[in-house]
């Protein structure tokens, strides 16, 4: 330390230990007795001049130095985790961050003059995307690509109304909003139009600045940012930040930071190590740590970098670090970087963050601040030799995450949103790159958290890149540190090795990522204007660097061909080359673009490239060949060289380069001095030449030794759509050297050499006696059609390159469409992704579309649009078309022929337009002797059908001949210069083609077409007919006959077809035509019999007849037909799950702990929370049959567990069902399954079968009342249920009863006989009883199973309650007739499951029969006690009304049953009063449902009703609820109306339920009223009104004892849902508790047509993506959401696949949206996932599958993952596909069905 010695501006300094002397910043607050915590006055009494250090010390860093510790050092014990209280928070901003503004002010108190400043805000957005953030590009607009927008911005643009595109943001880049040179159009919103209206710039503005406060400001932010740097790069050279002893005595709290709690633990962040290494390094480091601990840590460290783990003594920190080293120090493994630094350290780098983060509040007071700012980190000097701004750059690999993104956001919201300091800051970062990408290549943090995102912003703006070019060597500069790099790879013989980099795949990433740099910077070409000699200059000097780096790359990574055994080692290298190769092609084409505009540059840079060839090429050797050709002999030049002797590559960079820069001579009358420069076309071609023979020898498997690599290069180069791998390049420069060659012939020669086929094309091949093996033969044909191949392209493509006259890419791309087409149709983005690297194109693309092919439904596949090739369009078909790769050349061949082959049309070549200057002479490829020849000689070949014939000559190679020949003649017609029909006549060869086709008439039909069709184009009219008639052969009867052999085949390949397309139909549309089958086949009986009655009552005494029926059902196992209750004995399959469908419960808010939904183990309540819901398909097998199946499939999964018992976790995703939960797949429509019903015979048969008992009428009123006196006897004991229904007792007897209120109620409950009586079904079927029964206790509760539970019994009563309740719901929701229209599965599910509920009491064996007896009845007292007293927790209200009734019908029979058989429903018994009672209890449930609102619209419009019950009711329920109404005042007439309607879902499911249970069908009266009250009551038995059942005084006597007298009614605790009820209906709960939820589309549920099920959700997917951008995670430490999805059902969002939402639930850890399930649907949830744009279907935590999101593009596509980006829309049909599918309970099923055993799922869905 220094301190002045004198007090008169002495210059003379000496030096002092603070440790002895205290400093005199801290001496004058000690001498004038100032607060230590007020700075401000001090700072002002020091400050001189900005950015000067006049006392050689510096006042803030004097403060900072004591302060910073005190308050930000971490404390003992603690982690990053544990945050500042509200108290230690608000002390910070007083002591340390309010006093930065008050300075700025000049005042010590407030912050003054600031507070008037308001023009903080820029015209510029410059919002920062987060990683997986949603931007939007306009297409119309946008510049490029790079331009978009923030989701404010974009909405609140003209944009919104154009054509854009959505995309996930990598992290990083800004909202483009208000910079006029991103948009062409519409640059700004509206938001930011306001301040780009401002006439003042911020220069301007801080110009108005006092300038004392500028000074002040000015030094203040100076020191901020030097600070920062010296804090986060160098701390350990800070030696004014350490405070001395003196200071130590002075400020006693620093021995806490500096003494005791000295050293910290940090772990650091990179991109090599997964959260789940994070965490379970933490766990096993650090002592008790929790699992939501480790989770938030490893946040924390992923958001910021970098985590305090300890605080303590360096001995303690530095074993943690150890430890962390130790864990992670594995082989080939990055080690996890843990080190001990200093709490001092920490604290000052946590100032340091917030610090930069004040600068950006600082500049949203003013512009002004933000010129200032820039002035310092442009202008003032970090340590006397950088710019502050170039500091922070080159030292960005000392700072960790949050520091780069704070200092991108600083530079964002200052440099880049000001031109000029953008154009300081991009001349720094350009002089500056190499440096900079060496960092960033080295760098272990992620690729999302650095500074050099920054040239985005830079290299983008296009005068800004065109500057750059120009003044300061950008490309150069680019491309030297790219060179610089590939360089460093380089090997003793000059070539480029790899190798290296496979260990570092993550550097060599990187450097492709800088590459993007050059995109940017080339993307825009400089218009004609533009160029100048200084432009010229510098552009030339970076592509002479370009080529350098070019020349690295040509001939890397080559092979030579394996001739003995296979390589065991595969190379991959080539991937490496390929990715780099790939790349770079990109940039080639943009720099090419700039090349070709103007014409010096252009020659400049065709001479450069041609002398690197001549450096980089060998030089050849020449050979002579003596060859004849058309009987002249002669001797070729040609290049000595073979494939089989030397290393080749298939990347030769430079001479695609050549090609690309040669295609823009024609636009600058180049052509003719191209000639001259090209020496040599031979030599220049040949290594090219050489990759392309080296593909057709992979093609045909002479590489095969090689391995994949030769495999893979030659797909890659075949299935370049896009010329990635350089084909099209390849082709246009054989073209090249074609046209410019002097002697084709020779030229012709030298590529036959290459292929070996000189002696093929002269004949001689063909008439040599040596005996060749196999294998030559072979490879001989094969390398034929390759080369055919070859020359059918040089002679055919003349779209690309300027080869054809008139080519632009306009035509290039609608003859790739065509061609696409040709293949099969195709959907829009499969047509994008095959033919458009730059989506600028994509608008030009859908103009062609729409002018060449025509959207439809695909024939193939259900919902899926594509583009059908227009009618007349397949003429431009090319057969061997350049852009097919083999498999597609094959298909559209295939399709095309047996298309045109009908009309006679054998697809000749298409017109050709005419060669461009430049490529006139490959019309000289046709007409020469070698292409002459070899069509000669196979003509005259393919005649021969001898046993001496040519093995030589193929079909494939004749059809190829004829094409030839065929594109000769069109060239003929293009080209007037063209002789090529007269050499044909001249050699022969059209006597040779009419000679084949005369006389072989076995040849294949296109053949023999394509002949025929040469033929007549080089004849005139009458010769062209004679030929016609020669090659259809002179006799009628030949033709007759072959046309119909035609026909016949033609015929039966159709028949063929249709059969693999209809099984191709049936297996993609199962489940639908299942349905389509149950719609045809489920007519119910009803509507079928034609002597159906007007009129017929189930219920009551005036019943009707039940009508019996002998139903029959086949067995899809064994096929054998059999009579229900006569033949062998049937079961159908069945699927029970538990179900929060038709729940009324409101949604969670977050109050209390959040309980999951649970089937309640007696009754089903009134808000159905959650049920038990049985599903079937509705097959039926035998019983032994199924146990045999059921037996067989367990045995497989056994024996599959066994084989695979480590991988017990991961098998649950290889299998659509689980065994371990007796799951099952339907054998005949793989429909899953858990059980099986038992088939029963019809009630009325069961009931023939057992001793009846005489039924006797009682009254309803003597009913009740016998019921209320023994519900008052009923002893109820304390404790659970368990117990309660194990010891519930009545002391009155049935003979007590009986006495009191006559005989007729005592033969209500009468038995039937004896215990020994016999069950009504056969024996197997008891079992089968037994084990539903089971399976429904075990599914509803996860417990084990148990016979003695008394909830094996309610709970099978409550799931058929729960399941004719959901049939009916599903009825009215379809809005379909309620008897006779029904699927025949859902008929036949719902008629076993009433049989089952009602013979449940008699079909047990004895033991279990008497228990299932006991069972009943003590549900049935308890039930009785619910009803009629306050003995009971359960008011009756709470209970669903027809849940009662189910459980009463069956129930109380066994009241007395003494171990005897209790009676058998017949519907002539207390059956109609049972449904009375809770019929009545559903109306008090209805009204105290209706809300005050409801009852507002009857009052005042009749005389008050008296004292009726009605009226009662009304005021009942106003009392219970409080409301304000006089119910006096209610018209009693229209409320009964109101009722009768509401109660009406109630009655809909009753008569379901009777009529199975009576076997009587509903007359045909209800058949067409089924939605009237009085036909419904009218069945079953009820007064015509409800008004007339109110009257009755058994009503005003049950509702007394129920309602009027019971002093227990719980009417407030009790959930009072509306009726009538719908299916779930969940809206965002009105109040929040500490668990905050949120649901972005609450609003939409408000919804009037809204009518349950799958929330609604918006049209626009858009508002999803912008409601998901604001939705925070309260889970997670740092707020962030990641991946975050909405629930379908409730609504809510929560997280998919992150951490933050784990929890554990069964013993098993589970994501956001597993755990969510649990919660809301019991385990089954239905989520859509936002960013990713899918739906997501989970059951049971480890079972899920992932279905197509219901938006559409408006292509009719959907768009996974947002890969396209096109605006996504709402379909209305999937979207109800989807909700049917939840409203029928079939998530499993589906889950189950979407199972394809050929995909593996890696990850559990427990983690989703």
């Amino acid at each position: 330390m220094k301190m002045a010695g004198t007090s008169d501006g002495d210059s003379e300094w000496e030096y002092y230990d603070d440790n002895v002397v205290l400093p005199d910043y801290w001496q004058d607050y000690v001498d004038q007795e100032r607060d230590f915590k007020v700075s401000v006055e001090t700072w002002l009494k020091y400050f001189t001049k900005p950015c000067e250090n006049a006392y050689h010390w510096n006042a803030y860093r004097e403060f900072w130095r004591v302060w910073v510790p005190l308050l930000l050092a971490p404390r003992h014990n603690t982690t990053s985790i544990d945050k500042f209280s509200d108290v230690e928070e608000r002390r910070i901003q007083d002591i340390l961050m309010d006093p930065l503004e008050r300075f700025i002010a000049g005042s010590v108190n407030d912050t003054g003059e600031l507070d008037g400043l308001t023009d903080g805000a820029s015209a510029v957005c410059g919002y920062i995307f987060k990683h997986g953030e949603t931007c939007y590009r306009c297409v119309d607009c946008g510049q490029d690509a790079t331009c978009v927008m923030c989701a404010k911005c974009f909405t609140n643009s003209e944009h919104r109304n154009h054509s854009f595109r959505m995309s996930a943001s990598g992290g990083g880049g800004m909202c483009d909003c208000g910079d006029p040179e991103a948009f062409r159009n519409h640059h700004i919103c509206s938001i930011h139009e306001e301040q780009a209206k401002l006439t003042k710039s911020p220069e301007e503005i801080l110009n108005t600045f006092p300038k004392d406060m500028r000074d002040r400001a000015e030094d203040l932010l100076y020191n901020i940012c030097v600070y920062v740097l010296n804090v986060i790069s160098e701390f350990q050279n800070c030696s004014d930040l350490r405070s001395g002893a003196k200071e130590k005595e002075l400020f006693p709290d620093l021995q806490f930071p500096t003494k005791h709690s000295k050293f910290c633990t940090v772990l650091l962040n990179d991109e090599n190590h997964s959260y789940r290494d994070v965490i379970r390094v933490l766990k096993a480091v650090l002592p008790n740590i929790s699992e939501k601990l480790a989770i938030d840590l490893t946040t924390y460290i992923d958001k910021f970098g970098k985590a305090v783990l300890k605080v303590g003594n360096y001995q303690d920190c530095s074993e943690v670090a150890h430890k962390i080293d130790r864990l992670t120090r594995l082989p080939q493994s990055t080690v996890l970087k843990a080190k001990v630094v200093t709490s001092v350290q920490i604290a000052h780098e946590r100032f340091a963050s917030r610090l930069l983060d004040w600068i950006p509040r600082l500049l949203e007071r003013s512009s002004g601040f933000r010129a200032l700012l820039c002035k310092v980190l442009l202008s003032k000097n970090y340590n006397n030799s950088e710019l502050i701004a170039q500091a922070v750059l080159l030292r960005e690999p000392s700072a960790l995450k949050q520091i780069r993104n704070q200092w991108t956001k600083v530079f964002i919201d200052s440099i880049i949103k000001d031109y000029d300091s953008k154009t300081k800051l991009a001349i720094i970062y350009t002089e500056n790159y190499s440096r900079l990408v060496s960092n960033f290549i080295t760098d272990d943090q992620e690729r999302n958290a650095t500074m050099t995102s920054l040239s985005v912003q830079l290299f983008t703006v296009p005068s800004l890149a065109l500057n750059l070019m120009e003044n300061h060597s950008a490309l150069y500069q680019l491309m030297d540190a790219l060179y610089g790099q590939l360089t460093s790879t380089m090997d003793e013989d000059d070539e480029m090795d790899l190798s290296g980099w496979l260990d570092e795949r993550a550097e060599f990433s990187r450097i492709l990522e800088t590459t993007a740099d050059l995109l940017y910077l080339l993307r825009e070409v400089p218009t004609k204007e533009q160029w100048n000699p200084k432009l010229r200059k510098e552009f030339s000097k970076g592509v002479s660097k370009t080529i350098e780096v070019l020349s690295v790359m040509q001939g890397m990574n080559g092979m030579t061909r394996e001739m003995g055994a296979a390589l065991e080692m595969e190379n991959m290298e080539w991937r490496l080359a390929h990715d780099l190769q790939s790349q770079f092609n990109r940039i080639t084409q943009l720099l090419v673009n700039w090349i070709v505009s103007d014409k010096e540059v252009l020659l400049q840079s065709i001479i450069c490239t041609l002398s690197a060839i001549s450096r980089n090429t060998e030089e050849f050797k020449m050979k002579s060949k003596h060859l004849t050709f058309l009987g002249q002999s002669r001797v070729y030049e040609v290049i000595d060289s073979s494939l089989d002797e030397k290393k080749v590559s298939v990347h030769v960079p430079l001479h695609r380069l050549l090609i690309s820069i040669i295609t823009g001579c024609p636009r600058h009358d180049m052509v003719r001095s191209l000639g001259m420069r090209i020496e040599q076309p031979l030599t220049l071609v040949e290594p090219v030449l050489e990759v392309i023979v080296l593909i057709a020898q992979i093609n045909i498997g002479m590489w095969k030794r090689n391995g994949t690599m030769a495999e893979s290069l030659a797909y890659i180069y075949n299935n370049s759509t896009k010329d990635i791998a350089g084909r099209k390049s390849d082709l246009l420069l054989v073209q090249l050297g074609a046209a410019l060659v002097d002697d084709i012939d020779r030229y012709l020669v030298n590529l036959l050499a290459r292929f070996k086929l000189a002696k093929w094309v002269t004949g001689d091949l063909h008439t040599e006696t040596e005996n060749r093996s196999e294998d030559f033969r072979e490879r001989c044909n094969d390398l034929a059609d390759q080369m055919l191949m070859l020359l059918i392209a040089i002679v055919s493509e003349r779209y690309y390159g300027g080869v054809g006259e008139g080519s632009s890419d306009r035509l290039i791309l609608r003859r790739e469409i065509i061609h696409l087409l040709c293949y099969e149709p195709r959907s829009h983005s499969e047509i994008t992704k095959d033919l458009i690297e730059d989506e600028d194109y994509v608008g030009e693309m859908d103009e062609l579309l729409q002018e060449v092919a025509q959207l439809k439904p695909s024939t193939k596949k259900r919902e899926k649009n594509v583009y059908y090739l227009r009618d007349g369009l397949e003429e431009e078909y090319n057969m061997y078309f350049h852009g097919y790769n083999k498999e597609q050349q094959s298909v559209a061949q295939e399709l095309q022929l047996n298309k045109r082959l009908k009309k006679g049309d054998p697809c000749p070549p298409p017109v050709l337009p005419k060669l461009s200057s430049m490529y006139a002479g490959v019309r000289r490829v046709l007409e020469s002797t070698v292409v002459l020849q070899m069509c000669f000689y196979i003509l005259r070949g393919a005649q021969d059908v001898s046993a001496n014939k040519s093995k030589y000559i193929l079909e494939s190679h004749l059809h190829k001949v004829l094409y030839l020949v065929g594109l000769g003649i069109r060239q003929d017609e293009s080209d007037p210069a063209s002789q090529f029909k007269s050499k044909l006549k001249k050699h022969r060869i059209l006597d040779q083609l009419t000679n084949l086709i005369s006389n072989r008439k076995d040849l294949p039909e296109h053949i023999s077409k394509l002949g025929a069709w040469i033929i007549s184009k080089t004849k005139d009219k009458k010769d062209a007919v004679e030929a016609m008639d020669t090659s259809e052969g002179s006799s009628e009867q030949l033709r007759k006959r072959r046309a119909a052999e035609a026909a016949k085949a033609r015929r039966a390949k159709v028949l063929a077809q249709m059969s693999q397309m209809q099984k191709n139909f049936a297996a993609e549309n199962k489940s639908l035509l299942d349905e389509l089958e149950d719609e045809d086949s489920g007519r119910g009986e009803e509507t079928s019999s034609q002597d159906q009655e007007k009129e017929t009552i189930c219920l009551g005494p005036q019943q009707n007849d039940p009508k019996e029926r002998i139903n029959k059902h086949q067995c899809i196992l064994c096929q054998e037909e059999s009579s229900v209750g006569s033949g062998m004995p049937l079961v159908m399959t069945s699927f029970v799950q538990m179900s929060t469908v038709m729940s009324q419960m409101p949604t969670y808010n977050g109050s209390t702990d959040r309980e999951r939904p649970k089937v309640c183990d007696t009754y089903l309540d009134v808000a159905r929370s959650c049920g038990l819901h049985v599903s079937s398909c509705g097959h039926f097998m035998h019983t032994k049959c199924y146990h045999k199946y059921y037996e067989t499939q367990l045995l497989k999964e056994r024996q599959r567990n066994d084989l695979m018992t480590d991988l017990t976790r991961f098998m649950r995703n290889l299998t659509n069902f689980d065994a371990s939960a007796a799951e099952y797949m339907c054998p005949m429509c793989d429909r899953l399954c858990n059980t099986v019903i038992p088939v029963l015979p019809q009630v009325s048969t069961i009931r023939k079968k057992m001793k009846s008992a005489p039924v006797i009428e009682i009254g309803l009123n003597s009913f009740i009342k016998g019921l209320k006196e023994l519900a008052n006897s009923v002893s109820l004991p304390d404790g659970d249920n368990t117990k309660i229904f194990e010891d519930i007792s009545s002391k009155k007897t049935l003979k007590e009863l009986g006495d009191t209120y006559g005989p007729e109620f005592a033969s209500c409950f009468k038995t039937t006989g004896t215990g020994t009586d016999q069950p009504p079904v056969e024996e197997e079927l008891l079992d089968i009883v037994e084990a539903f029964s089971t399976a429904v206790y075990t599914k509803s509760l996860c417990f084990l199973p148990s016979e003695k539970d008394f909830r094996n019994t309610t709970l099978c009563l409550q799931s058929a309650a729960f399941t004719v309740l959901n049939q009916e719901l599903l009825i009215s929701y379809d809005s379909k007739p309620l008897f006779g229209q029904s699927k025949t599965r859902d008929e036949e599910l719902l008629k076993q499951l009433v049989r089952f509920i009602v013979a449940f009491p008699v079909c047990g064996r004895r033991e279990s029969s008497v228990r299932r007896l006991n069972h009943l009845r003590s549900n049935a007292l308890y039930l009785l006690a619910v009803l009629f007293t306050d003995k009971t927790k359960v008011d009756i209200i709470s209970l669903d009304a027809f849940g009662v009734l189910v459980s009463l019908l069956i129930s109380l029979p066994s009241l007395f049953h003494n171990n005897s058989t209790p009676r058998v429903l017949c519907g002539r018994g207390f059956e109609l009063h049972c449904l009375k009672i809770c019929f009545l209890v559903h109306i008090v449930q209805i009204l105290l449902g209706y809300p005050e609102k409801v009852f507002v619209q009857f009052t005042g419009m009749s005389k008050p009703a008296g004292k009726s019950l009605i009226s009662q009711l009304v005021a009942f329920t106003f009392k219970s609820k409080q409301f304000t109404l006089d119910p006096s005042k209610i018209n009693s007439t229209k409320l009964l109306d109101k009722l009768e309607q509401d109660c009406l879902p109630f009655l809909r499911s009753c008569s379901m339920l009777f009529r199975h249970l009576s076997d009587i069908p509903p007359g045909r009266d209800l058949l067409q009223n089924d939605f009237e009250y009085r036909y419904l009551a009218k069945y079953m038995g009820l007064p015509q009104t409800l008004a007339l059942l109110l009257e009755s005084p058994a009503s005003q006597t049950f509702l007394e004892y129920i309602l009027f007298n019971k002093t227990g009614f719980h009417s407030e605790s009790t959930i009072h849902p509306v009726f009538p009820l719908s299916f779930r209906r969940s809206v965002p709960p009105k109040v929040q508790g500490k668990v905050r939820q949120f649901f972005p589309v609450g609003n939409l549920t408000e919804d009037p047509s809204w009518r349950g099920g799958l929330i609604p959700l918006p049209r626009e997917y858009l508002e999803l993506l912008n409601l998901a951008g604001k939705y925070s995670c309260p889970n997670s430490v740092t707020g962030e959401a990641y991946s975050p999805s909405i629930c379908l059902v409730c609504g809510a969002m929560v997280c998919s696949h992150s951490l933050c939402c784990e929890e554990t639930i069964d013993g098993e850890k589970v994501r956001g949206c597993t755990a969510h399930a649990n919660y809301c649907t019991a385990g089954t949830g239905i989520f859509l996932n936002i960013p990713d744009c899918i739906v997501l279907l989970l059951d049971k935590q480890f079972r899920g599958c992932i279905l197509s999101a219901p938006y559409l593009d408006k292509y009719g596509e959907t768009d996974q993952r947002l890969k396209r980006g096109n605006p996504l829309f709402l379909d209305e049909r999937r979207y109800q596909d989807l909700n049917r599918i939840w409203l029928r309970n079939d998530v499993p099923e589906k889950i189950a069905r979407e199972f394809d055993e050929n995909i593996i799922i890696l990850d559990e869905w427990i983690n989703f």
